[in-house]
């Protein structure tokens, strides 16, 4: 997973919950999908998440599917295919 970020959004307004719709709404073994999600991790997640929570996030090793890992004081998941 080449990309990552840290949460900055001191309330948390972006759930677990949230990303679990989001990610069943999602076809991550598409590849002309990743960029889509690149998009909205980028602009709903990341700056939706709470604070002190690291999120890493890509393609698999192998290019075969997308991979979201958030690790923190609320959230401690890896979304893969």
């Amino acid at each position: 997973m080449p990309l990552g970020g840290d949460a900055v959004d001191p309330v948390g307004t972006v759930t677990e919950a949230d990303i679990d719709t989001w990610w069943a709404n999602g076809n991550p073994t598409a590849s002309h999908w990743f960029d889509d999600a690149n998009g909205d991790i980028l602009r709903t997640i990341i700056p939706g998440v709470g604070a002190g929570h690291t999120i890493e996030y890509g393609p698999n090793d192998a290019g075969t599917s997308y991979v979201l890992k958030i690790t923190g004081p609320s959230i401690n998941k890896t979304w893969s295919a």
